[in-house]
């Protein structure tokens, strides 16, 4: 027989000792973190560097069992998570952050380090992630806005990403993200497939359109109609060909629910603002209230004065209040040195 207060008895002890000492621990970290809260701008700063990375990191750890366990009321973070910029982080330490960050993240802006080369597949599974949460089978962000940071995605990741990542997004910024062919043909499928449907803001300025691009993205448009309010085109060439394919969506058919359309710095000339006059004129963008054209068709090519008071004459003839009666805001600055209405 055993005597008592024997070994086993001093290892029952230890083990106590241990689990209490960590139940302290743990509940220390609790009350930190419930004291500093859980900003996503300053999460967001530390986790962009090597140094402090594993801050983040435990604070989102801590946050989901702090939430399971009901012991410390934390409020969530909340807003944009910001990873533009991350420096000396590898895209497997990336990819176990993304995995705590909570249901209350719905917006958040992407880098190449998290979306191209090794760090795709990880960057698939995080946006398979989402695709479940939406259902509520899982914990993770419910996104309504991204934006991919300048040279993020690219044709090689667009054909992937979209699909996963398109449906209940209220907000896509692509600016600076040159997507190719492929990349726009992506982009056309899962707006046919209805994966476009919540869509309300779509920036796509200077993300290299041409006239192959184009047409896979307005067909898509005409036969699945997008509802966006905020349509940026701006810093693309969209002389001849393209402003052609762009002026037959722009209307009721297509764009239903158009009120900002942005074209800055597209090279446009007289030919091109006589094709977007004539679908003001037509009254088939109702709804919209901005329309802005600043730097277009006379700081690269130079026109006759006749030819210039002639184009921006029958624009402002197509401007009447029965064709366009919800516009707010015109700006035709650099138009043969007019200044914004």
């Amino acid at each position: 027989m055993r005597a008592q207060g024997g070994p086993s008895c001093l290892q029952t002890q230890g083990h106590q000792s241990k689990a209490k000492k960590e139940h302290i621990e743990v509940d220390g970290l609790f009350v930190l973190l419930k004291r500093f809260g859980m900003e996503s701008q300053a999460l967001s700063s530390l986790a962009k560097q090597r140094d402090s990375f594993g801050v983040a990191w435990l604070s989102l750890v801590l946050f989901r069992r702090s939430e399971r366990s009901g012991k410390v009321s934390v409020n969530p973070p909340s807003g944009c998570f910001d990873l533009s910029g991350t420096c000396g982080v590898s895209p497997k330490k990336l990819s176990l952050l993304l995995d705590y960050l909570p249901s209350s993240v719905d917006e958040m802006t992407m880098d190449s380090v998290i979306v191209k080369g090794r760090a795709e597949p990880f960057f698939l599974r995080f946006l398979e992630g989402v695709k479940v949460a939406r259902d509520g089978k899982t914990e993770a962000p419910l996104l309504k806005s991204v934006h991919f940071a300048d040279n993020s995605i690219g044709p090689l990741e667009a054909p992937p990403v979209f699909p996963l990542l398109l449906p209940s997004l209220q907000s896509l910024s692509l600016k600076g993200n040159p997507l190719g062919t492929e990349g726009f043909r992506a982009l056309a499928e899962s707006i046919r497939g209805g994966s476009a449907a919540c869509l309300r803001t779509l920036d796509l300025e200077n993300t290299g359109l041409r006239s192959e691009a184009l047409e896979a993205l307005c067909g898509a448009i005409k036969e699945s109609p997008l509802r966006v309010e905020t349509l940026n085109l701006s810093t693309n060439e969209l002389q001849g060909r393209p402003m052609e394919q762009i002026c037959a969506v722009l209307c009721v058919a297509s764009l239903p629910c158009l009120r900002t359309l942005l074209m800055r710095h597209c090279l446009l000339n007289c030919t091109e603002i006589r094709r977007l006059t004539e679908v003001l004129g037509r009254g088939d963008l109702p709804h919209l209230e901005t329309l802005d054209s600043e730097g277009n068709y006379f700081e690269t090519i130079l026109w006759a004065a006749f030819q210039r008071e002639s184009c921006l004459g029958e624009l402002g003839k197509a401007l009447r209040k029965d064709t366009v009666p919800s516009l707010r805001n015109l700006n035709l600055k650099g138009a043969g040195g007019l200044q914004e209405a």
